[in-house]
């Protein structure tokens, strides 16, 4: 048996993708021992979640139940832009000793004015107040991985194109950032999911 550490070395993944994994019930721990270190063992199905992530979006999209999410964020509109938002938004989690684990954009349907959305991260201490607390609230979600550069857009015209097959609404769009670390978005893996009403 091994610790979700040596397993992801073991994997050539992330502890957060192998966490993500287990969320969405593609690769779960084999036992949690009595210190809530998660164990798993050596499987043939994280080789193939893996080999499906050579693929700039999966063909596969996963409808489930995102379960609210709470997020120190700022807003901005398009104006802004998404990107100056998230450096912002880590200056201030800097300043304020936060953790950024785990970046998170949530956007909001555009109206005639403008598009809003918020760039944040997920929290589960208070945030400082310069960052404004947003509750993302549970919903049913259609999901597909990105991986690569920024924006996902390739991820996000495959979730409309099966929104609008399949006659669903959809109401916002959220990037659930899994892998984004550095300056080189080649290696990025970003969960898109549109909100589905």
């Amino acid at each position: 048996m091994l610790n979700i550490g040596e397993f992801a070395r073991a994997g050539g993944v992330s502890v957060r993708m192998l966490r993500h994994y287990d969320q969405l019930g593609l690769l779960t721990p084999a036992q949690v021992n009595e210190v809530r270190h998660r164990l798993a063992q050596l499987d043939a199905r994280l080789r193939l979640i893996e080999s499906e992530g050579e693929m700039t979006v999966t063909d596969e999209i996963v409808l489930k139940r995102a379960e609210p999410t709470r997020i120190a964020a700022v807003e901005g509109t398009d104006a802004d832009g998404v990107e100056d938002l998230f450096i912002r938004a880590g200056e201030l989690m800097d300043a304020a000793g936060l953790s950024r684990l785990t970046p998170v954009g949530w956007f909001l349907p555009e109206t005639e004015e403008s598009r809003r959305f918020y760039a944040g991260f997920a929290v589960t201490e208070q945030a400082p107040p310069v960052l404004e607390i947003i509750e993302l609230p549970a919903a049913e979600v259609a999901s597909a991985i990105h991986r690569g550069a920024m924006p996902p857009s390739a991820a996000y015209e495959t979730l409309v194109r099966w929104a609008e097959k399949s006659g669903r609404d959809v109401g916002a769009k959220r990037w659930i950032f899994l892998e984004a670390d550095g300056e080189d978005q080649s290696d990025w893996v970003v969960e898109v999911q549109l909100e589905l009403v």
